[in-house]
């Protein structure tokens, strides 16, 4: 594989990581909203602020640094630039979950907040 090729690989891995990442962000609000016992009393507005800026805050807060982290283990691990693919697989879905359980508790901030 050329350096071209293996670039595009990783773009699409590091993509399909932070799309996961948002639709699992919009299943922990949506478990929060409607299957949580302890879900908070939040206005329709702040659910669709939590929805838009949360969609972004989880795609660079979440999603990036642990692209950055697997980027550091394959440098550091197996010394080279690109390594196989599966380590950007499971920070991808490492991400996804943390976005989903970080939801409710996100829901709780903006609720005591506002």
């Amino acid at each position: 594989m050329d350096a071209n090729s293996d670039d595009e690989a990783l773009v699409e891995v590091n993509t399909a990581a932070s799309q996961l990442a948002i639709y699992l962000w919009f299943g922990g609000l949506a478990w929060t909203a409607f299957v949580s016992k302890s879900a908070p009393t939040v206005h329709p507005l702040e659910w669709l602020l939590l929805v838009v800026v949360g969609m972004y805050m989880v795609s660079i807060c979440v999603a990036m640094p642990l692209a950055l982290v697997a980027k550091f283990l394959t440098k550091l691990i197996w010394k080279r630039r690109y390594a196989p693919f599966h380590i950007h697989n499971v920070m991808g879905i490492i991400g996804a979950i943390v976005a989903f359980l970080l939801a409710a508790p996100v829901a709780r901030f903006v609720a005591a907040i506002w």
